[in-house]
């Protein structure tokens, strides 16, 4: 079969089969001759074309009702039925007599008449151009009512060929507007890169997701979420790129981000005041940092630690924005008495948040009775304020007063800290206070020994020295010659009591420590021990150190206090001390042969080892105690020397 579209005309065959098969199929129907002619046609064809059935047969059928745009696919199709014999099942474009073009699903196969010995190609078909135009219809009502933005481009230029009106909202602009519009002009410059990638990789036939920043036309960025994929648009390769507008999410995320960050750094805040409070245990210190770490978590403009004494509130510390006033707020007290109901509420374990102590409110009167005159002086940038209970185990020790000069400032969060902070802080003052206690107690054990060391040693010196003058002025009188005697006996009792009163200073006081270094002063501390108890000392130091004074009374004040607690508790009859020095550390060791200890139990009333434990701490360096039942104990401390440069 030729099918060639360059042939001569011919007279139309008559082939009686061709002209029963198209006259008997309900679709369209034509059969065509070898040469591509038409041969039979039916009625509803030629009502679809326009043409009379005279106009048509004997015409070629790929040359004069074929789109332009399909012949040659046709052609081509054609020609591999007859080589092939198998039926064709395809889409072609007919081209009716007014120009219209119809979209027909087409049938054919090559048939052949014994009859007149001719064989001839039979196609039948159905117009499903109105089924295409519906789905055009729909595709382009979703297209267009879709949330999701929706663009269109070209690979080539990156030129917007269409975009859905949810596209044009999102970034601001009218359809219009985008016709033609390059890519790159509605995303932001820190998303070129991705734009890059996004055409790169749907040329290459691979789809393509991933989250990039748009701009709208004003310039206002804006997160969006792309899903690409390769798109044929009129014959042509595209990208098709669906936007979701996912800003609203990122800004959810980042708030969540931040939201962790201020966690994480309130926690590692109250750990920080948690470790801080504990190490500190001088009360005024102690307050000042409590206040210095609720800055932190708790903005104030104004803040203060406030207790009852007697009949009198007072501020232990406080905190006020500038300028200051003139008069002190620690040096402030206000009346319990007329303040008796709000304190009566801390008491009870009450949190007191007034948005606004101007307003004329309950509570806003209640703050402005409490504060009386200083309202308008101390307290005149207040607007918001809230009071929290410091108790420790069930008993309220004060309050913490937090206030800003905005109303309406503290939040359910900040209140929450406060309160971490306040049960914080209460344990703190109360572990001070007990300090304070322990070392007016530990003070005035030492006076009283130190009054029996006077009592038993020098008073008794002095009592020696006063009988033995008057028994010289006797011997003077009656037997000059035992008078020299008497003399050096007064003045053997004189230089014992001499030297026991350098001792008792000597520990009050180590003026050595500063002139002559630590290790005289640990050689004297020994020889004083060793005198006064008959001890045996064995003192081992080498060179000495080259670290500062306050380290080296750190070092001084150990060794005397376990060298007291070895007399007094340990039952032991000798004290081996070392101090070594190493490139790297100091490290001072005391041991006893005693009768030992267990380090594990508890001491109330004897703050020797709390004592050492805290010199070492406020040092940096290292405090350890061994010590068992029946051998003995040893006290370590260790300090670890700095790089060179450095200071100690």
């Amino acid at each position: 079969m030729a099918l060639s579209q360059n042939a001569g005309a011919a007279p139309p065959l008559k082939i009686e089969l061709a002209e029963a098969l198209v006259e008997s199929t309900p679709m369209y129907a034509v059969a065509i001759s070898q040469q591509g002619m038409v041969v039979a046609i039916n009625q509803q064809l030629l009502q679809a074309l326009g043409y009379s059935r005279e106009e048509v047969l004997g015409r070629r059928f790929l040359t004069s009702f074929v789109h332009a745009s399909a012949r040659e696919k046709l052609t081509g199709e054609y020609r591999a039925l007859v080589w092939s014999g198998e039926p064709l099942k395809t889409e072609i474009l007919l081209e009716p007599k007014d120009g219209r073009v119809l979209l027909v699903q087409w049938h054919s196969k090559a048939i052949h008449d014994k009859v007149s010995n001719s064989t001839f190609l039979f196609s039948s078909g159905i117009d499903i151009s109105r089924q295409i135009k519906e789905k055009e219809a729909q595709y382009r009502h979703i297209f267009e009512a879709t949330s999701d933005g929706i663009l269109v481009a070209e690979l080539a230029t990156r030129r917007v060929v269409e975009v859905n009106p949810a596209f044009a909202k999102m970034h601001g602009y009218t359809l219009e507007e985008f016709s033609g519009m390059n890519s790159a002009q509605f995303v932001h410059p820190d998303s070129y890169t991705l734009l890059d990638n996004f055409f790169e990789t749907i040329k290459n036939g691979r789809q393509f997701r991933a989250t990039a920043v748009n701009l709208q036309k004003d310039g206002t960025p804006f997160h969006v979420e792309i899903y690409g994929t390769p798109f044929t648009y009129q014959g042509r390769p595209h990208a098709l790129a669906v936007t979701r507008d996912i800003t609203e999410m990122v800004q959810a995320y980042q708030l969540l981000e931040h939201r962790v960050e201020e966690r994480t750094r309130e926690l590692s805040t109250l750990l920080e005041i948690t470790r801080r409070v504990a190490s500190t245990i001088e009360l005024k210190p102690l307050l000042n940092l409590i206040l210095d770490q609720l800055k932190v978590v708790t903005d104030y403009s104004g803040a203060g630690i406030v207790v009852c004494e007697g009949e009198d509130i007072i501020f232990l510390a406080a905190r006020q924005p500038d300028p200051q006033p003139d008069v002190p707020l620690t040096t402030v007290r206000f009346s319990l008495g007329k303040n008796l109901e709000i304190w009566n509420r801390f008491l009870a374990g009450q949190q007191i948040i007034i948005e606004d102590v101007r307003a004329d409110t309950e509570e806003g009167r209640a703050y402005r009775k409490f504060v009386g005159e200083s309202f308008e002086t101390n307290f005149g940038y207040v607007r918001s304020w809230m009071g929290t209970p410091m108790a420790h185990k069930g008993k309220v020790l004060g309050i913490l007063s937090v206030s800003h000069v905005q109303p309406n400032y503290y939040t359910a969060r900040q209140a929450a800290l406060t309160w971490a902070i306040a049960d914080q802080a209460a344990t703190a003052i109360e572990n001070a206070r007990l300090f304070e206690q322990a070392q007016a107690v530990a003070a005035l054990e030492e006076r009283q020994r130190l009054a029996r060391e006077l009592h038993d040693s020098v008073s008794q010196a002095l009592f020696g020295i006063s009988l033995g003058t008057t028994t010289a002025r006797i011997l003077a009188e009656k037997d000059p010659s035992r008078l020299p005697q008497s003399l050096d006996y007064i003045g053997s009792l004189a230089q014992a009591g001499m030297a026991e009163m350098r001792a008792l200073l000597f520990e009050l006081r180590p003026e050595s420590l500063e002139s002559e270094g630590l290790v005289a002063a640990l050689t004297k501390q020994s020889a004083a021990v060793k005198a006064r108890y008959s001890l045996e000392i064995n003192l081992v130091v080498g060179p000495e150190p080259a670290i500062s004074l306050p380290a080296k009374e750190v070092f001084y004040r150990v060794a005397q206090e376990a060298m007291q607690n070895t007399v007094k508790h340990a039952q032991a009859s000798a004290i081996n001390l070392e101090l070594v020095n190493t490139p790297r550390s100091i490290s001072l060791i005391i041991s006893d042969n005693g009768i030992g200890f267990d380090p594990n139990g508890s001491f109330p009333g004897h703050l020797g080892l709390k004592s050492m434990q805290e010199r070492a701490a406020r040092l940096g360096a290292s405090f350890s105690l061994t010590s068992r039942m029946g051998e003995g104990t040893s006290v370590r401390v260790e300090l670890p020397l700095p790089m060179p440069g450095q200071a100690v």
